[in-house]
């Protein structure tokens, strides 16, 4: 059985019961949304049974879809992904960052110029468009700290 609460006021807790287990009235395999009430019977069993449930973790806030070229390449600088002189040089000239420019230099001949055309470009960032999702992976970015960069930037 696993148990969360659904919210930080810990009024409701999500039970996911496997085949054939029981909570109160309740027989698995379902999921189970159980008031935080001691006249709820689902609620009394968790309690006689001195089940655990984990502590509330909020989910992450949404990633937003678009961010500016300025909070980009500030917040990869905070980051320590380049250096703020690099930051500066992409907003200020278009100059990619040194790693970003070697890494674009791996991509076959025929993407390269799209590659730097973008980073150089862009007034914006769509975190789903191609080239982001291309030069992510090359830089090592996987998605969860691409959505990261993405959430903190946004706050810029």
């Amino acid at each position: 059985m696993q148990l969360e609460y659904t919210s930080p006021e810990l009024s409701t807790i999500r039970a996911v019961l496997d085949e054939g287990e029981r909570l109160g009235n309740i027989t698995g395999p379902t999921t189970a949304f159980v008031p935080v009430a001691p006249e709820n019977a689902e609620y009394a069993d968790l309690l006689a049974r001195e089940l655990v449930v984990p502590v509330y973790v909020a989910p992450p806030p949404p990633v937003p879809e678009t961010i500016s070229d300025r909070q980009f390449f500030v917040q990869l600088a905070l980051d320590g992904e380049i250096t703020e002189t690099e930051a500066e040089a992409a907003l200020a000239t278009g100059t990619i960052p040194a790693e970003m420019a070697a890494a674009i230099e791996t991509l076959p001949a025929a993407n390269r110029f799209q590659a730097r055309a973008f980073v150089k470009g862009a007034t914006t960032f769509e975190r789903h468009h191609p080239m982001t999702l291309v030069l992510a992976g090359l830089l090592g970015f996987d998605e969860a700290k691409l959505d990261q960069l993405w959430r903190d930037a946004s706050g810029l």
